[in-house]
């Protein structure tokens, strides 16, 4: 066994340890919270279906209650849902936490792979194990992989994904690689309904190159896995709800008069409140919230272009809403893969051929701007960018050791 072929096993071991340990003296194993994805697979063990928000005494609620049934819910899709689920079948609470998120870990451990293989699909050995290095040690992905959430699960589709679509050049294969980039797309926005967005992206970006091919295979894999979640919403609502309830809401707390973030104001939760005896209440309640998004930007256009230079400094900077990304752990290693990221852009040959990767940036810069950024929101996107910044870092190698033997001679 030589050195190279321990290298890859050896980072994945050591991003292991980490998360093992981040989860043995750093998590709080009792008190983990599932939010709306743990509320609504309580829903489904307790015999109440798959629904979320209940009024108790005017006030509105998520999960459950042994006097009121809550109402039927699409708020959240039912990938990360129905995971959730599974571990529900487990009553004692500390084992359920802890194999919930050795489960995560796991995953986690599975994106370092997949990422290796990336990095080095579109660049080179080196980047490659930069990359899987940054992958395993980031404190701020450490820290994800033991906290409930659908972002382990991003990371992994997408970068599969983006893995895929790169191998298309080879031609070889191309409808296996085809069906495999709908399939995961298609699972993928099961975890998060926004991901459409991407694959409208790409089959946009197919069809300028009249590629029908390519969009007629995703597409159809895609929706194929899709579809079933709409035509249970048809059944459940009588009306037609492809992915979700919750844009609206998300879609007013980007654009609402005050700032950034705000669930509602005193008029919401009266409107809402109205709503209290329809059976189909987050199909209301996400109307409503849309309508009242798009009041505020036509009511302040001026307010709204603030906005969107706000969310563009919450995704590339940092948000100062949340103290955590004050943190050192979370800003030293940004700036640094920023800096990486800018100078592999800077000293790429042929920026052209990375058209995927601004695909990726064109989506998260429209799901930030349609709706709002949250830290996850840029962490999510940094799974993105550490390929390109590991060759950043491996130029930046480059040109010190060139340097550095010029000084010598």
């Amino acid at each position: 066994m030589n050195f190279k072929s321990i290298i890859l096993p050896s980072i994945i071991f050591i991003a292991l340890l980490f998360r093992l340990y981040f989860l043995v003296y750093e998590t709080d194993i009792h008190s983990i919270n599932y939010y709306e994805y743990g509320a609504i697979a309580e829903n489904i063990h307790n015999g109440n279906g798959y629904s979320l928000f209940y009024y108790n005494n005017d006030k509105l609620e998520i999960g459950s209650s042994e006097q009121i049934a809550p109402y039927k819910s699409a708020f959240m899709p039912p990938g990360y849902t129905f995971i959730v689920y599974l571990f529900y079948f487990l009553n004692d609470l500390e084992i359920r936490n802890y194999l919930f998120l050795i489960f995560q870990i796991l995953l986690s451990l599975l994106v370092v792979l997949v990422i290796y293989l990336l990095t080095k699909e579109i660049f080179n050995l080196i980047s490659a194990l930069v990359a899987t290095v940054i992958t395993a040690i980031l404190p701020e992905f450490i820290y994800t992989s033991c906290l409930p959430g659908t972002t382990i699960f991003f990371h992994l589709g997408t970068v599969i994904i983006l893995l895929l679509l790169y191998r298309l050049k080879y031609g070889v294969n191309s409808k296996i690689y085809l069906i495999q980039i709908g399939i995961t797309f298609g699972i993928l926005i099961l975890f998060r309904s926004e991901v459409i967005l991407l694959l409208l992206l790409v089959l946009i970006y197919f069809w300028t190159k009249r590629q029908f091919k390519h969009i007629m295979i995703i597409a159809l894999t895609s929706f194929i896995i899709i579809i079933p979640w709409g035509i249970r919403n048809v059944f459940v609502f009588n009306e037609f709800i492809p992915l979700t309830t919750s844009a609206g809401l998300n879609f007013y707390r980007g654009h609402n008069p005050y700032t950034i973030g705000v669930w509602a104001d005193e008029e919401i939760v009266e409107k809402l409140i109205q709503f209290k005896t329809d059976p189909n209440f987050e199909v209301q309640m996400n109307e409503y919230y849309l309508k009242k998004g798009i009041e505020n930007i036509i009511k302040d256009p001026y307010q709204e272009l603030k906005y969107v230079f706000i969310k563009l400094f919450h995704l590339w900077i940092f948000n100062p809403q949340d103290k955590r990304t004050f943190s050192v752990f979370y800003l030293v290693p940004w700036f640094v893969i920023l800096v990486m990221f800018i100078l592999f852009l800077n000293n790429s040959i042929d920026r052209l051929s990375h058209k995927y990767l601004y695909l990726f940036l064109l989506y998260f810069h429209i799901v930030v701007i349609l709706f709002f950024c949250l830290p996850r929101y840029q962490t999510m996107m940094k799974i993105m960018i550490i390929p390109f910044a590991s060759e950043g870092f491996r130029v930046l190698l480059n040109r010190i050791t060139r340097k550095n033997r010029t000084l010598i001679e």
